[in-house]
């Protein structure tokens, strides 16, 4: 037996376990790997794709399920299998008020392992040609799993983000980043699916541990039974958290795990 038997630690990535420059610390690697072999299940739960993950693949690998697309779907990359889902028919009416508003000016409309991406050709950006509106409804017969706006101050979002909650109340509307807000189901979220997660793998979990840094991570904290935002975190994640660590320039994951490794140790005494 290892020490972190019936662990299960979900982490965001930007900003949690990795620093600002979006680099995973070895110091973090390490901790993760050392985590795993001593029993312990460790977890992304984040709004990229499953592919992204792949890229730390050299310094360590989840060892259990993910959890993508800001909780909207629980995916098994060995297998390349959906283990659970929440999709939604295309919003079509809310982000069509939100172009004919003028509220924002690029759109991603995020599928399992891709975006398909709008403009109305303000955004100045090589990878951006302007796209027409009609391509994001009938181009794609994929599944929908969130939408993502982009805007140009935190201050606009948070009233965009308000605006859309009350017109728009059967979707989520969570900001991810600071002039982020995405569209998810009202099923959808990290919290939920950390849930169906735990019940996923049953008997393998007895302790649930998450860290996050933003809004979209706070459902996650609340279900956790320890909730950890890093102290670069958003006021809300902080104030939803159980536990602030240090800042994700510090190797938060690390000064987790060690933390909680002190903690076990105490116990076994």
């Amino acid at each position: 037996m290892g020490i972190f038997d019936g662990y299960l630690i979900c982490s965001d990535c930007d900003g949690t376990m990795t620093n600002k420059k979006g680099e995973l610390s070895q110091e973090n690697a390490a901790a993760i790997r050392y985590f795993q072999q001593e029993g312990g299940l460790f977890t992304v739960a984040t709004g990229r794709f499953p592919k992204h993950v792949g890229k730390f693949e050299a310094d360590f690998k989840p060892n259990t399920y993910q959890v993508v697309g800001n909780g909207t779907t629980i995916y098994d990359v060995e297998s390349d299998r959906v283990l659970h889902e929440v999709t939604m028919e295309p919003p079509e009416e809310a982000v069509r008020y939100v172009v004919e508003q003028g509220l924002c000016h690029l759109i991603f409309v995020d599928h399992l392992h891709h975006s398909v991406r709008w403009s109305d050709g303000e955004i100045a950006r090589l990878d951006m040609p302007a796209s027409d509106l009609e391509e994001l409804f009938q181009a794609e017969k994929e599944s929908w799993h969130k939408v993502n706006f982009c805007f140009d101050t935190p201050e606009e979002t948070v009233r965009v983000q308000q605006l859309m909650k009350e017109r728009f109340p059967q979707y989520k509307f969570e900001r991810s980043w600071a002039t982020g807000m995405e569209l998810l189901p009202a099923e959808g979220g990290k919290g939920p699916a950390i849930v169906r997660l735990k019940e996923i793998l049953g008997d393998r979990v007895r302790r649930v541990i998450g860290a996050g840094d933003y809004e979209n991570d706070v459902s996650m904290l609340q279900v956790a039974d320890v909730g950890y935002a890093v102290a670069n975190a958003a006021e809300l994640c902080r104030a939803a958290a159980d536990r602030i660590t240090v800042d994700c320039d510090h190797h938060a994951i690390a000064v987790i795990i060690q933390e909680l490794e002190q903690e076990a140790k105490k116990v076994c005494r």
